[in-house]
């Protein structure tokens, strides 16, 4: 007997967190991106010293949880896994601009400037995202991720003429080494694709001070 896949599309409940401003005086908004196995809800927690008066930070959950270790417990969520990975790439796509959408719209602001920032597996979330979407994105936070290999070099060529690119890495990122950050930015550099690195002393982690200085490079 043969077995054959067919695929449909279904509504879906998901969710986002802010921190900061909610109303129009919004001059900056942070998109920011979990790690797998994080939840919004905790990761936001990082971004909250740079919430401020004039930046507003959205922390979008991946559509899928689970639970971290065994049948109960701690629950996490994952941007996509390999099974079914261009729809999961596309779902998430779909998602993130509807989130967009929604938050100027609750807040009815007009932002100067869309900052998207993917931590880990969402690195690679927000690559795509901001590469791929019809939205306005201004700056593009790599951190402590690989750049996806898959996106296509002359569109990530001709967003980093239009957007700035930070790559950001750490010395003992105990999941990515060192060298392999250094072979994905030469990767970048030989597609003529603008970017600018920041290399800080740590491990797979967000730091504070890494933070502070991106919002004030970027926003001011």
């Amino acid at each position: 007997m043969n077995i054959h896949s067919f695929s449909i599309e279904v509504p879906k409940t998901a969710r986002y967190f802010i921190s900061g401003p909610t109303n129009a005086a919004v001059k900056n908004i942070w998109f920011v991106l979990h790690g797998y196995s994080h939840l919004a809800s905790d990761f936001i927690q990082r971004f909250i010293g740079i919430s401020d008066a004039a930046n507003l930070v959205v922390a979008p959950e991946g559509l899928s949880r689970f639970y971290v270790k065994g049948y109960f417990g701690n629950v996490g969520a994952s941007w996509m896994t390999k099974v079914e990975r261009m729809s999961d790439i596309n779902d998430y796509i779909r998602y993130l601009d509807l989130v967009y959408e929604d938050v100027v719209t609750r807040l009815n602001c007009n932002p100067e400037k869309i900052i998207v920032l993917g931590y880990s597996q969402g690195g690679a979330a927000a690559s795509r995202w901001a590469v791929m979407t019809n939205k306005k994105v201004d700056h593009l936070i790599v951190h402590s991720s690989e750049f996806p290999n898959d996106l296509d070099e002359n569109l990530v060529r001709e967003f980093s003429e239009r957007a700035d690119i930070r790559y950001v890495y750490s010395d003992k990122d105990e999941f990515i080494e060192e060298e392999l950050f250094e072979q994905q930015m030469d990767r970048l550099r030989s597609h003529n694709i603008r970017f600018k690195p920041l290399r800080f002393e740590g491990k797979h982690e967000i730091k504070e001070d890494v933070i502070q200085r991106l919002k004030k490079e970027l926003s001011g």
